[in-house]
């Protein structure tokens, strides 16, 4: 009887509620279990519409992982925001194009989670690191309609996105890139199986796909520590309304 009760426990997901608090929930996207946390504020109540926040881990991650490393339950309890930690299959983000696994994924966890918690769909973020990164910025692309900007941190653009992107149209972003980066250098390169731009060019890149001038101005941030690393702000001019364009 033990094992007929975790038997039926492992094929429901619970329903997200109010009042606050984790939710583990499974969602059904393309005939496989996919597994995301969900992380509600306590300030949010019934009928109120909020944005999303969906955080992709790096390779060999997962969303538990992500929630701890980010911290960003804090500023969502803040902002009245949503936000999810969404895990890939064996730790790895599908990005090659033109497959849709995890964009069809997490845009079946998109939903799941608007069903339950009423997400104001005019302010789906996603941000992602490394490989997650990559995949956010693969989504901007296949599904220019479902978020409404989006913050690689740790990788450059893919080649590949050049033709998948021509027709999107401009996407509000906020990149994060490091000069001395292993696994996606600074200059580009096929790394970790990925051909990508360099830093320069991917602001370039996508500067013109947003309709910004392609040369950005640069200020250096203020050090907050004596770490022998500095932070530069790109700033992309001329950039319409519906595509602003910063790189740090």
């Amino acid at each position: 009887m033990l094992l007929v009760l975790i038997g039926c426990g492992s094929d429901s997901s619970p329903t997200l509620s109010y009042g606050g608090g984790d939710f583990q929930i499974r969602v059904k996207s393309r005939e496989l279990d996919r597994r995301a946390i969900v992380h509600v504020p306590a300030s949010l109540s019934r009928g109120q519409e909020a944005p999303l926040l969906v955080v992709l881990h790096g390779t060999g991650g997962n969303g538990a992982g992500m929630q701890v490393v980010t911290q960003l339950d804090t500023y969502a309890d803040a902002m009245g925001m949503v936000v999810t930690y969404p895990d890939a299959i064996s730790g790895r983000w599908t990005v090659t194009l033109p497959e849709t696994l995890d964009t069809d994924f997490l845009e079946d966890l998109i939903d799941k989670i608007d069903e339950d918690l009423n997400i104001d769909r005019r302010r789906v973020y996603l941000v992602g690191f490394s490989r997650g990164a990559l995949l956010a910025m693969k989504v901007a692309c296949q599904r220019s309609g479902l978020v409404a900007a989006i913050a690689p941190v740790g990788a450059p653009v893919q080649t590949e996105l050049m033709g998948e992107c021509q027709s999107a149209g401009p996407m509000p972003a906020i990149f994060f890139l490091g000069t001395e980066d292993q696994f996606y250098p600074w200059e580009g390169s096929m790394a970790q199986g990925d051909s990508v731009f360099g830093g320069v060019d991917t602001g370039r890149w996508w500067a013109e796909k947003n309709g910004c001038e392609p040369i950005p101005s640069i200020s250096t941030l203020p050090d907050s520590s004596d770490d022998g690393t500095s932070v530069e702000r790109w700033k992309y001019e001329s950039c319409p309304s519906s595509g602003p364009l910063e790189f740090y």
